[in-house]
């Protein structure tokens, strides 16, 4: 299982100023993604892994900064979890909910 190609997603994190996403491909439980709106570069690459919950980690990488966020499926289409990054953030709320 993984986000469909194309969806939009509205991601969330402390501290952070909230941002729209694109899943820009998919392959089993794999995808990519990458910023709309804004010129950051940043690439996303996550997973979605389900059995008795739904699971999702993404990574997001802009040159030599990092970020890990993950959480579990909430409602349909929501995931919420937690987020920590190369800067020293760590622990901050996180949630993906999808727009289109």
């Amino acid at each position: 299982m993984s986000l469909p190609q194309g969806s939009l997603w509205l991601i969330k994190r402390a501290s952070v100023p909230d941002q729209k996403i694109e899943i820009t491909s998919t392959s089993g439980e794999r995808f990519t993604a990458k910023y709309i709106d804004i010129s950051d570069p940043s690439e996303f690459v996550g997973e979605v892994w389900a059995r008795e919950k739904e699971l999702i980690n993404v990574k997001q990488r802009n040159g030599t900064y990092v970020a890990f966020h993950s959480g579990l499926k909430q409602e349909k289409d929501e995931y919420a979890g937690s987020w920590y990054d190369v800067w020293g953030h760590s622990g901050g709320e996180f949630s993906l909910t999808k727009l289109s």
